[in-house]
């Protein structure tokens, strides 16, 4: 039987339960905080009013559209290009103070060396590899490292992302610093909540940080690779090397 187009154009449940799946991945949900984030500073910008008191057929909003144009522009350029070129200095820095901080021995991060059962170093299999001249191994290797490379883009890019948020918070916070007068979200936020709204919105300034810390500064282990060929053969020569 076939379906007309209106019952085809209705939405059904499928697509909003995938909304609802989407919504509960960290990457999609910060995206979604620095656009509504950046929206809202702009129609304060532009109507004095933010998102939570805006409606479509506010006045001042269509006598503003050359402004909110010029506003989705300039999302598209700081998202693009400024955000990420701040971000990536910022997190150089950042690394680069954090690795030249002489730490005491309590706050530094220890990794277990200790080799799991049937665990390798890359670099003991890539060189068994090249013994070998064996092309599963090669490959094995190479999947590894494009794995981790992956990885590591993947968390430097939800970085970025949380970077934007925070930085968009504090701006819909305190936007006078940025000449925009009117009451923002998190404004309202707090306005309305009081005390839960303060303290709350600290807490979504602690979750930002720690999604920064999480995604910048990973406690990264050696990247052991599974093949227990390799594990006997290095075991088996550590253990006649000890029996001397």
């Amino acid at each position: 039987m076939e379906h007309t187009k209106e019952e085809s154009q209705k939405p059904s449940l499928a697509s909003g339960l995938a909304i609802i799946e989407k919504a509960q991945e960290l990457r999609w949900t910060l995206q979604l905080a620095v656009a509504v984030l950046f929206a809202d500073l702009v129609l304060v910008w532009c109507t004095g009013a933010g998102i939570i008191q805006w409606s479509p057929s506010a006045t001042d909003l269509l006598s503003n559209v050359g402004a909110l144009v010029t506003g989705v522009l300039a999302f598209g350029v700081l998202m693009s290009i400024v955000a990420p070129i701040v971000g990536e200095t910022v997190r150089q820095l950042v690394c680069g103070l954090v690795l030249n901080i002489p730490w005491p021995d309590w706050m530094r991060s220890t990794q277990d060396y200790r080799r799991p059962v049937g665990k390798v170093f890359p670099s003991e299999l890539l060189d068994h590899a090249l013994r070998k001249g064996d092309k599963f191994l090669l490959d094995l290797y190479k999947a590894h490292q494009e794995e981790d490379a992956s990885r590591a883009s993947a968390d430097v890019s939800t970085g970025q992302i949380a970077f934007k948020v925070l930085v968009l918070a504090v701006a819909d916070y305190c936007p006078d610093f940025l000449g925009i007068h009117g009451t923002t979200v998190l404004q309202t936020l707090v306005g309305r909540l009081g005390k839960p709204g303060e303290a709350l919105l600290l807490f979504g300034l602690l979750l930002g940080l720690t999604v920064l810390k999480w995604a910048w500064l990973p406690v990264e282990g050696p990247g052991w690779i599974h093949y227990p060929p390799l594990y006997d053969e290095i075991e088996s020569e550590r253990k006649r090397r000890n029996s001397f």
